[in-house]
């Protein structure tokens, strides 16, 4: 089963997101989760373990960069 993480600040586009990926990998089998911030990104990550992640830049708390870091260091 993939693991895909949405990483974005805003609850629409996660949901709009999650929309066109369920189209998208219609008959596959994965598990789409969003998150609303960089802290609970990394928190997510370490219990979903993903597959994918998509990542904005500009996140409440900090860069998408800096999450991306984070995740892989727990990975």
């Amino acid at each position: 089963m993939y693991k895909i993480l949405l990483i974005d600040d805003e609850k629409l586009l996660c949901l709009s997101m999650q929309a066109k990926i369920d189209k998208a990998l219609k008959g596959m089998e994965y598990e789409c989760q969003y998150v609303l911030t960089g802290e609970a990104a990394i928190q997510k990550s370490q219990a979903l373990k993903p597959d994918v992640a998509i990542v904005d830049y500009c996140l409440p708390d900090m860069f998408g960069n800096e999450v991306v870091h984070h995740i892989r260091e727990v990975s």
